[in-house]
């Protein structure tokens, strides 16, 4: 049967009408034959019915030829097209698969559909293992930024591109990063069928970034060291940061912040564009840079420094350039001096024809100029006779290497022939000679016939280099290793272990008084004493053991322990603290220190110097805490305790954004009415879940991280709005910190704070702990000059157990002298506690200045302090610490008789820390 498609069509239909008139046509012929011929009419209707099935035949022909010639040729286009396609579709799966860079496409709901063989060689995930699946749920793992990721998936969402950075993890756990470009694909309509990823492995690159970045930390290190400066440039601030070296190289105020153009304008004119474009070249080409160039300091003095660049990628861009300043004045004046000394010193050889010689290969003849043989204090070899290449006397050590370059230049024609070595001298002194030479006559191959050339001694140059590596090394007071070396010999000796039993530790060692003996004494006798801890130590160890000092008054060994390691490293710790204990003459005086140690064993989890010298170092503050002169081994208890620290690190960086931090008030007393005169405020900080936390906790980690600038701030602000609220004339006081006192926005922050809760100056008092003037900073004494003048109290605390204390009392105006505590737990028992008490008093009384007493805690306490004539006195005898709304409830109110109401007795479980304890 025809289709309805065929049956539908015109042609069809009027062939069809055709054939219908045909046959009527035939009928009719056929009856009139049939009554007119009717002998014929079997023979005409048999020809009739052969010619209609004919003109069927032909006429089902005709129209099948009209209507599958147009079919069978679309269907010819469409199987070339279909096979065009398929070689593209294999190109680029080809191509896909053969790219190093992983290929995944995925459908709307970014779950795979398709991958390449990248992706399994990277991933180590087959396809079949991951179709259908998100990538996100087998790569990602808790090493990876999850802000990233959370970008990532809000562009899919969006079907927008994103490019990004990612750390996944490998099947076999193998974290690796990827430079990611996904992009949505749409069909030929505009309608979003999924996302294409092309990402590319950077895990390389990540690690030669972070090689960088432990370079850079290993020249900071050295650096410090060095007393070389570090600066900081940051691209997207405009702004710079120079160390406080690079600003002594300057001369300039500890202050001072410098602009970038402020920090070109010290080099002149024509050195400038060379500093720019220097840097320019760092940034374009996301590398390093240095260079030497003169400057003129704040003072006028001109001097050279050396200036290294490195520039610091985010994202692929450069936004920080980092780097270092040198002071290489001495060393540019010296090489000066030096190159004019060599240039003379070739010219006086070139012009004498020292070291001129001759080699004739064939026969090994060697003549050499009489001058050579003069300069080593011989006379001429053999006389007029030339001597052998052979006789020449030539250091062991550097014979093979003598003897291999000389065959290499004979036999592959090379231009020069160049030594170096060592030849002995009439002294026995094995002298550094450098040998180059030319060929001057050949064979007919080309080959070398007669050698020409020149000795040229450089043995000072060679030394002057060994001492310079030395140097480099080396502490030069001591002629230790340095830090830098010291960290080197940690890693190799990790590098060289064996098994388990191959072991050593690291001692970390501090002296105990060096700062006093510094300070009383001078630089001299604590350079002597450094000399003579170093001469002590040597004569401790054994040839294997490494000895190095770190900086200032740190020490450190490596003990070679491959037998009772632990047995040893106590032996040789007890004896270093007995031979460091012993007496230092120096200049008729003799100069006691202490030392304290500490010991980390390497085990199997040791990798490299940073684990090992942070445990030493951990052991070593352990011992300081418990009182110095010993030695401690790094265990789990300390393990444990400097985890604890990093964890309230981690939680002190965010407990003033959430508020945990809170002020207790402790009053000072008139030790005759017994009424409150005045509260110092001291921070708490409530932590979450480890409740109150010791000041004595957080307030070291605040300080050496900075945090403490801010909190400081925050307690000043709080003290201020809290006492505002306060009884007329009733003043609070607030005790900071070195680092809050050297900071040049301190005056600011304080009229800031009294401007805001309408506090008098005169109701806020500053205190500060004699520890601060150990600097001797002109710009803090100028800060501490105008907070006085904005009219704030200022008070002396700690009084008697700092630094050089008297010398401030006549040049700032102090109102107030707090007497430490440590007397008056003393003043029952001690005489010379009590005269001391007396002392103060009297002092502060001359020059007008009040006294109170800390750390009061019995009555026979504040009667022997008010019978020394201090009038004023705080402790727990009076009240302990009390939060803001215990202040003035009712029984802590004076009654009638004046004398405070009995309380319960508690003893301080903490001291004060700086001003925020």
């Amino acid at each position: 049967m025809l289709s309805a498609q065929v049956q539908s069509d015109p042609s069809f239909r009027r062939i069809v009408m055709l054939s219908n008139e045909i046959v009527s046509t035939a009928s009719k012929l056929n009856d009139l034959i049939a009554t007119k011929y009717q002998p014929a009419r079997e023979a005409a209707e048999h020809s009739f019915q052969n010619m209609t099935s004919g003109l069927i035949v032909v006429l089902l022909v005709g129209y099948v030829s009209l209507i599958m010639i147009p079919l069978w040729r679309r269907m010819h286009e469409e199987a070339a097209r279909f096979k065009a396609m398929s070689a593209e579709v294999w190109k680029l799966s080809t191509v896909a698969h053969r790219t190093t860079n992983i290929v995944i496409l995925t459908d709307v709901e970014g779950r795979i559909e398709w991958t390449n063989s990248s992706f399994e060689r990277i991933s180590g995930y087959s396809l079949t293992e991951v179709r259908g699946r998100k990538p996100g749920s087998f790569l990602q793992f808790e090493e990876t930024d999850q802000s990233t990721v959370d970008r990532i998936r809000e562009a899919v969402r969006a079907k927008r591109p994103v490019q990004a950075e990612l750390l996944n993890r490998s099947k076999a756990g193998q974290a690796y990063w990827l430079n990611l470009d996904i992009q949505p694909l749409h069909s030929e309509g505009g309608e979003h069928i999924g996302f294409m990823a092309i990402e590319s492995d950077i895990t390389e690159l990540k690690r030669v970034t972070t090689d960088l970045l432990r370079k850079n930390f290993d020249l900071a290190v050295m650096s410090e060291l060095a007393c070389i400066g570090e600066w900081v440039l940051d691209l997207q601030k405009n702004s710079v940061y120079w160390s406080r070296q690079v600003r002594r190289i300057h001369e300039v105020d500890e202050g001072y912040i410098p602009t970038f153009e402020a920090a070109v304008a010290f080099y002149p004119v024509h050195v400038r564009q060379r500093l720019t474009s220097g840097l320019e070249s760092c940034i374009a080409t996301k590398g390093s840079w240095e260079c030497e160039l003169p400057f003129l300091t704040a003072k006028g003095n001109d001097r050279w420094v050396r200036v290294y660049a490195t520039a610091i990628e985010e994202k692929g861009s450069v936004t920080k350039l980092i780097g270092a300043f040198q002071d290489i004045t001495d060393i540019v004046r010296s090489r000066s001096d030096l190159e004019i000394s060599s240039r003379r010193l070739e010219m006086a050889a070139e012009g004498a024809s020292i070291g001129l010689w001759e080699w004739d290969v064939a026969s090994k003849r060697l003549w050499v100029h009489p001058k050579w043989w003069t300069h080593l204090g011989f006379d001429e070899p053999g006389g007029a006779s030339p001597i052998t290449i052979d006789d020449l006397i030539i250091h062991p050590d550097d014979l093979r290497s003598v003897v291999d370059n000389r065959t290499r230049f004979l036999q592959n024609g090379a231009a020069q022939l160049t030594n170096e070595f060592r030849q002995r001298d009439v002294n026995g002194v094995w002298r550094w000679v450098s040998s180059t030479g030319r060929a001057t006559a050949f064979d007919k191959q080309g080959r070398p016939l007669r050698v020409s050339g020149v000795y040229v001694d450089i043995h000072e140059r060679k030394l002057a280099a060994e001492r310079a590596q030395f140097a480099a090394s080396h502490d030069h007071l001591t002629g230790l290793m340095n830090r830098a070396e010291f960290v080197r010999q940690i890693d190799a000796r990790i590098a060289r272990r064996q098994n388990a039993d191959d072991t050593f530790a690291v001692l970390a060692i501090d002296l105990d008084r060096f700062k006093y003996v510094n300070d009383s004494f001078g630089h001299a006798a604590g350079d002597a004493v450094l000399a003579g801890v170093a001469s002590r130590l040597r004569a401790i160890l054994r040839e294997a053991d490494i000895l190095a000092r770190l900086g200032g008054d740190e020490f450190a060994i490596i003990v070679d322990g491959r037998e009772n390691c632990r047995e040893r490293c106590a032996a040789v710790a007890a004896r270093i603290l007995n031979e460091i204990r012993r007496d230092y003459v120096h200049e008729g005086k003799n100069l006691q220190i202490g030392a304290s140690v500490g010991i980390a064993v390497a085990d199997e989890n040791t990798v490299d110097h940073e684990t090992l010298m942070r445990a030493a170092d951990t052991a070593l503050y352990a011992v300081k805490e418990s009182g110095k002169n010993s030695y401690r081994f790094f265990d789990q208890e300390l393990a444990f305790r400097a985890q604890e620290r990093r964890d309230i690190e981690a939680d002190l960086r965010f407990a003033q954004d959430r508020g945990e931090f809170e002020l207790h008030f402790q009053p000072q007393v008139d030790l005759v009415s017994r009424q409150y005169t005045s509260f110092e405020a001291l921070i708490r900080w409530r932590h979450p879940h480890r409740g109150l936390v010791s000041p004595d906790l957080f307030i070291p980690i605040a300080e050496e991280t900075g945090l403490i600038v801010s909190i400081g701030q925050w307690v000043i602000e709080e003290a201020c709005r809290i006492a505002a609220h306060w009884p007329e004339p009733l003043p609070v006081s607030i005790n900071l910190s070195a680092a809050q006192l050297g900071r040049s926005d301190l005056l600011a922050i304080v009229t800031q704070a009294l401007l805001q809760t309408n506090l008098h100056a005169h109701r806020l008092e500053i205190e500060m702990t004699e520890s601060v003037f150990m600097n001797k900073d002109d710009t803090l004494l100028r800060d501490i000059l105008q907070l006085h003048d904005l009219g704030v109290r200022l008070a002396l605390d700690d009084f008697g157990t700092g630094y050089s204390s008297l010398g401030y009392l006549h040049k700032l105006p102090f109102d107030k002298i707090k007497i430490d505590k440590s007397f008056i737990a003393d003043i029952a028992t001690s005489a010379q506690s009590a005269a001391i008490i007396c002392a103060i008093v009297n002092l502060a009384r001359s020059l007008g200045i009040e006294t109170t007493a800390e750390g009061i805690e019995t009555e026979e306490q504040a009667s022997l302090v008010l019978a020394a004539g201090c009038a004023i006195g705080q402790g727990f005898l009076f009240s302990p610490p009390v939060p803001e709304g215990e202040v003035f409830t009712d029984d802590r109110l004076t009654t009638a008789n004046g004398a405070l109401p009995n309380r319960t007795r508690r003893r301080a479980d903490s001291n004060r820390v700086g001003g925020l304890s």
